[in-house]
């Protein structure tokens, strides 16, 4: 196809942010390269996010699941029974741990050294509105240049009652997940309005983790309230798995058949599992396994493979071709 343009967008989820980065980890043995390559726009929420940044500034997506994966249990520390009220008054969790984790993975680059563009929402909770930060690929978007690439991972992955607010030049932010889990359609948008690229030139691949199809437990009664909603946890957990399957289902209406997705479906007892911050080596062992066998089955599917004959283009970026704005 000429002038064809890719997406990549990657699924927030917490923990089970496991399931995608193995995938890309697979993907990169399989096609014995960097995803950064093929994908014109990389598009990510909240440990999707990471990943996105991540895979954008160039980083084997084997070195990013491994840090994640040894870091898993200080990030999401297991709490005991007696500590878990805690959350009706304040974060479960410190950010200090994830933090560390994003230093040693990032150190100090920022948006504008990276080579790829990129799409990250998080929530502007002081301001009210979704803020995608993004590279400097329209003159529009200079803002986030000098943003760390440790700042824009913290933002998108505060996920309220389990993190802290993130907080930026004043402005303070959530988890994007909330409003666009899966950004996919958030890049088709920004492929069409902010580069010009017709819709039937775009195409893209939509990594998941386990995480679409959560469904209410009809024994219990309708009536629930704030415990019943898991002390407000699934309100989040309904939230992120409605707006991805809502975002992905319509991004592929737009693009039609050139919008794959690789997922997998857990079954009742292994979604009771994978919550956002169960980081035991079961749920882990679970996500893992689950990503390797789908990802070995499709890395061989005609369509799979023909987005890995792509090139993306490497463009300057805004800031390069007129200086710091």
């Amino acid at each position: 196809m000429p002038d064809r343009f890719q997406i990549l967008s990657l699924s927030g989820g917490g923990v089970r942010g496991l399931y995608t980065a193995r995938v890309l980890e697979e993907l990169e043995h399989r096609f014995d390269t960097s995803v950064s390559k093929h994908f014109d726009i990389i598009c990510g929420t909240s440990i999707g996010g990471i990943l996105a940044l991540g895979v954008a500034a160039g980083l084997p997506a084997s070195f990013i699941r491994e840090k994640f994966q040894e870091n898993l249990t200080s990030i999401f520390p297991p709490q005991p029974l007696w500590r878990k009220p805690k959350q009706a008054i304040s974060a479960q969790y410190s950010p200090e741990p994830l933090k560390s984790v994003l230093e040693e993975i990032f150190d100090d680059i920022t948006i504008g050294d990276l080579k790829s563009r990129v799409l990250v929402p998080a929530i502007n909770y002081t301001v009210g509105r979704v803020r995608a930060f993004k590279t400097p690929h329209n003159a529009m978007f200079y803002q986030d240049a000098q943003r760390t690439l440790v700042d824009v991972g913290l933002a998108t992955s505060a996920a309220p009652t389990y993190f802290p607010l993130h907080e930026i030049d004043s402005s303070r932010y959530v988890d994007g997940g909330l409003v666009a889990n899966n950004p996919v359609l958030m890049g088709v948008i920004e492929a069409y309005r902010a580069l010009n690229v017709p819709l039937e030139n775009i195409s893209g691949l939509s990594i998941g983790n386990m995480g679409q199809g959560l469904a209410v437990n009809h024994e219990k009664t309708n009536n629930l309230g704030y415990l019943g909603w898991n002390a407000g946890r699934d309100i989040i957990s309904l939230a992120m798995s409605a707006g991805e399957k809502l975002y992905y289902d319509m991004a592929r209406m737009l693009l039609q058949d050139r919008l794959e997705i690789i997922d997998s479906e857990a079954t009742k007892e292994q979604a009771d599992l994978l919550t956002l911050d169960n980081g035991s080596l079961a749920a882990a062992e679970i996500l893992l396994a689950h990503a390797s066998s789908e990802s070995g089955r499709r890395v061989n599917d005609a369509s799979i493979k023909s987005l890995f004959t792509h090139s993306a283009k490497k463009v300057p970026f805004v800031k390069d071709q007129a200086g710091d704005k």
